[in-house]
């Protein structure tokens, strides 16, 4: 099991429960040398999702990985935010040689004291010889947040009585990227109406794709589908399906008021779909706080084996604990494999570690790689407070 430290910054907050109602972020394992904590709680903070940035695509990737940070710190700086208010950074690299070196950039853009979350995946990006990219989460007291975001950015507000993970759905329509995205889009808003929720509810869509050079005419799709509702910030990775062009999820948060008797955390099945006791369709929750987990990687000298799984779950299981959570209140997962073996280990044991009842949300892509070479599956959790 890991051992867990605060970093200085949550040293400074302490390390108990937040005061009811008072806006906090907290960092727990925070690593310099991986330029990451493992976890972040957010307490009672607005959150503010962004699409997905990819580098300029020419020139060497010390040049590509300036323009990204440069495009990031000027997303930032628009919407009266500083890289120290990042809670999660979702990081996208053509090539797994390219990840010491935007390692080493990272390390001098971001505070060692302020570190977000941070998970990796290895695919190709919807710009053609960009070699990087990301999206994020950034969080700041409620007070602070303008009536809306400025420029590229949804937020959940911290005063949203819903929030609400929506596993990958698919569809497979008739066969192009374009026609499957367009009906995946009517299937995740009928999703969106079993929750009572609207399109302008969305603040965030991912789309699994293959192959990534059909990501303009997935966009055109999703745009089609929103309408005149704007369009919520999307990103696209390249997973590798042999039957399915895309799979699309979202995240949604509304502010209506909810049943008093609705438990906290609901993990939901829709009608018309088969509910799965290692992952939810829908986890829906209330609770003003939200933990992040970093993407996490094994240990073992074995990839593939299931004492690499064994580690991951471990991993996680410890991190969760350490933020005030646990495996009953994981809410969202996010899997990457590049290896049947891992896949196969990663699908036998998840009965053993979840509660059947309460699995988290979840989508599962086979990749081109996992950011760090000589490991085969990464992943990465979204978490709610223990009750």
């Amino acid at each position: 099991m890991i051992r867990f430290t605060l970093s200085l910054a949550a040293i400074l907050m302490g390390a108990t429960s937040a005061v009811a109602g008072e806006f906090s972020i907290r960092r727990f394992e925070s690593n310099p040398d991986q330029v990451r904590s493992g976890a972040v709680r957010v307490d009672h903070g607005d959150l503010l999702y962004s699409g997905q940035l990819v580098s300029e695509p020419e020139g060497p990737i010390d040049d590509q990985i300036t323009s990204l940070l440069k495009q990031t710190t000027e997303l930032l700086t628009l919407n009266r935010l500083a890289p120290a208010d990042l809670v999660r950074l979702n990081l996208y690299v053509a090539d797994d040689v390219d990840v010491p070196a935007i390692t080493m950039a990272l390390s001098k853009w971001l505070d060692p004291a302020h570190l977000p979350a941070v998970s990796w995946v290895t695919t190709s990006l919807h710009t053609p010889g960009s070699r990087v990219g990301l999206d994020l989460v950034a969080s700041r007291d409620p007070a602070r947040t303008p009536a809306s975001a400025r420029d590229r950015l949804t937020i959940i507000r911290s005063t949203a009585n819903t929030r609400v993970f929506i596993s990958g759905q698919a569809e497979k329509g008739d066969g192009t990227v374009a026609d499957a995205t367009t009906q995946t889009m009517a299937s995740l808003f009928r999703t969106l109406e079993f929750l009572k929720l609207a399109p302008g509810d969305v603040v965030h869509v991912k789309v699994f794709i293959a192959p990534m050079t059909q990501s303009g005419q997935s966009l055109a799709a999703i745009r089609a589908a929103f309408g005149n509702v704007p369009c919520p910030p999307v990103v696209f990775v390249e997973w590798q399906s042999p039957s399915l062009p895309v799979e699309i999820e979202l995240v949604a948060a509304a502010s209506q008021p909810i049943d008093a008797e609705r438990p906290a955390v609901e993990y939901l099945t829709p009608p018309g779909m088969k509910a799965s006791p290692v992952y939810a369709r829908v986890v829906r929750m209330q609770p003003p706080s939200t933990i992040f987990i970093s993407g996490l990687y094994g240990t073992q000298a074995d990839p593939d084996s299931e004492a690499e799984l064994r580690d991951l779950f471990a991993q996680t299981k410890s991190l969760a604990e350490a933020a005030g959570s646990d495996l009953r209140h994981l809410v969202k997962a996010t899997y990457y494999v590049n290896s049947k073996g891992s896949s196969d280990q990663h699908n036998k044991l998840r009965p053993e570690y979840y509660d059947p009842a309460r699995p988290p949300a979840a989508s599962k892509a086979i990749v081109k790689g996992v950011g760090r070479a000589g490991r085969t599956i990464t992943w990465d959790m979204i978490a709610a407070p223990r009750q």
